[in-house]
């Protein structure tokens, strides 16, 4: 290289090899682990392969090496992190992009599109904040199949079992100016790891509990097979003190 590049100044073109251990350029070596490093008296860059890092042989990519720095990780399996930097040669890994897409916030295996892991008591999922005045939506789900029975939907789990969702299907094919659709609501029964319907409001508004063709503006009943005494409704009041004890009026 010196021969084709002065060390002042001049310019090299073609592919460039090197065979060695480490290469160092403006500064003296600061680790062992490093195969390429970049150095001056405010950032550090560095690209290395590390035998004994906690990323299991890979190269990282740093941009300053105080904490918070950030940092650019690539792993012996081709996945990439971003992380932020914590010393010179320990960066925290924060986010992870996998070989099939899958990003992971928390995680290093996403199983889905985008995952989300937080490891405290409260707050560790997704804050969505907006300045709008007036609504906004700040989740929006959309199936670009807009068949009928088609829809997007929401479910909650607890230690990876099924404990509810709420589901929006279209009543038709959906178009500009005709989108009818219909919500469920499910819960997993005591005994049980399925989720069950339990409510469905129609496209003209009719609400049905334990049916899923409601014929009136609320419709409950019973679900079939249950015990003699159960009631598809009960309204009560127990209020006795100034003696009006009606639970309905109308």
């Amino acid at each position: 290289i010196a021969a084709k590049l002065p060390l002042a100044g001049g310019t090299l073109t073609g592919d460039v090899t090197f065979n060695g251990t480490n290469l160092y350029f403006n500064g003296a070596a600061s680790s062992a682990d490093y195969n390429l490093a970049l150095e001056n008296s405010d950032t550090f860059t560095s690209f290395y392969g590390s035998t004994s890092s906690s990323i299991d042989k890979g190269y990282k990519f740093f941009v300053g090496n105080q904490a918070g720095d950030l940092a650019f990780i690539i792993n012996a399996d081709k996945k990439v992190g971003i992380g932020t930097a914590t010393t010179d040669t320990a960066p925290t890994e924060r986010m992870r992009i996998g070989t099939d897409g899958k990003v992971g916030i928390g995680t290093d295996n996403p199983s889905t599109v985008l995952e989300v892991t937080g490891t405290g008591d409260a707050e560790t999922g997704i804050t969505a904040t907006h300045s709008r005045s007036g609504v906004g939506y700040t989740l929006l789900l959309n199936n670009t199949n807009n068949g009928a029975n088609k829809g997007s939907g929401i479910k909650w789990q607890s230690g990876g079992f099924d404990t509810g969702a709420i589901i929006t299907r279209s009543d038709a094919t959906a178009a500009s100016g005709d989108a009818p659709a219909y919500m469920t609501f499910h819960t997993s029964a005591d005994g049980s790891e399925g989720l069950d319907e339990r409510m469905r409001i129609l496209s003209d508004g009719k609400v049905g509990i334990g049916t899923t063709s409601p014929s009136h503006m609320l419709h409950v009943n019973a679900a079939d097979g249950a015990s003699d005494n159960t009631q598809a409704m009960t309204i009560e009041n127990n209020e006795a003190t100034d003696g009006r004890s009606y639970g309905l009026k109308i």
